[in-house]
């Protein structure tokens, strides 16, 4: 499957920063195979896992082949599409957070909240999006770009905005969808390389500015796809952000190229009543072996977790249960101890709803 973008030309720009004139270097990957911070390849079926120094590990995503995976849970009632995200219509859903910089697979400096759920009729998608300039005590607020409020208009790269990618399950074609701050959307089908601006998302999209965040809520339609929500989906979610020339994304990109497909994760519809909650963590909680974790349940279940650690050739294993109850349950995770130093490979996986999720 070839992806290219709708408006290649201005994308190259805007990776070039074109809202800011600063120029970033990038750093150098001299790490063999990824570079640290990002998620690793893992042929175990459904398991968490990233290349990690020791001030970061991540707890959204599972890891199938050599892609980083989420799995969307059914939602019996949808969200209101309204941008303002709210707890109680989002807590079944998967959250995914701890993006990476493009550059160089390091933490992002912004920090981006992404929500996954689904039901027969909708993708559901929400986004909350920390932004420094948004602060008005940071005097930096017109350093937060939202202007383009026409769709598809060339203007819209200047923007702080998020682009999503999303190849359905069997099919030949790569949706494009991004979106601004003003709920403006650029969208665009993409068929063996060659764009296709006139297909239309018939998208529910609403966005919002508050202090120190925006936020965007969006229920996208299968039926706008051709698709149905079964299989897994090639899935893509980057973040450009103007103040910090940042690019992130919920999937490593090995060399930085979002526009890539094969650097996009998987996320699979098949494991409808529980949810991964990833929760942000940092090297004080790996130091003392104990990493948040949450997970969401339709029911009570019991669940077992699994957690490996590797440093260089050596390999350790942790294991344990705890007794889930429905709804949010929030714990901590033990992983083997691990050298004071160097790079570690943190991967786990948790059992006993609808099998590994």
């Amino acid at each position: 499957m070839i992806l290219a973008h709708p408006d290649r030309v201005a994308h190259r720009d805007r990776d070039a920063r074109s809202c800011k004139t600063k120029t970033v270097s990038r750093v150098t990957q001299n790490t063999v195979g990824e570079t640290s911070g990002g998620r690793f390849i893992r042929c175990k079926p459904l398991v968490l896992g990233l290349l990690l120094p020791l001030w970061l590990a991540s707890a959204s995503a599972v890891e199938i082949g050599n892609k980083v995976f989420a799995s969307v849970p059914n939602l019996d009632t949808p969200p209101k599409i309204d941008g303002q995200i709210e707890e109680k219509e989002w807590q079944a859903a998967t959250l995914c957070q701890n993006f990476l910089r493009a550059a160089d697979g390091l933490p992002a400096q912004e920090p981006t909240s992404l929500w996954l759920a689904h039901d027969q009729s909708h993708l559901y998608i929400a986004l909350r999006l920390k932004e420094f300039a948004l602060d008005p005590g940071s005097n930096m607020t017109p350093m937060f770009q939202a202007n383009c409020r026409k769709r598809n208009d060339s203007s819209f790269w200047k923007d702080d905005f998020v682009e999503f990618r999303l190849a359905p399950a069997g099919g030949s074609t790569v949706y494009y969808f991004a979106v601004n701050a003003l709920g403006t959307v650029f969208e665009t089908g993409d068929v063996t390389g060659k764009s296709d601006n006139g297909w239309v998302a018939q998208a529910q999209v609403a966005a919002r500015k508050a202090v120190g965040f925006w936020e965007v809520e969006i229920a996208l339609p299968f039926a706008a796809m051709g698709a149905a929500p079964t299989g897994k989906w090639n899935f893509s979610c980057v973040r450009f952000e103007c103040r910090l020339d940042e690019k992130s994304s919920w999937a490593y990109l090995k060399d930085g190229n979002h526009m890539d497909d094969s650097q996009s994760g998987v996320i699979g519809f098949e494991s409808a009543g529980a949810a991964v909650q990833e929760q942000v963590f940092n090297s004080a909680e790996f130091a003392k072996q104990q990493l948040p974790c949450a997970v969401w349940l339709a029911a009570p279940a019991e669940l077992t977790w699994q957690c490996e650690l590797r440093q260089g050739k050596k390999n350790q294993v942790a294991q344990g249960k705890i007794a889930g109850q429905a709804g949010l349950n929030k714990f901590f995770m033990t992983p083997p101890a691990s050298a004071a130093t160097g790079k570690t490979i943190c991967q786990y996986a948790f059992s006993g709803v609808n099998g590994m999720f």
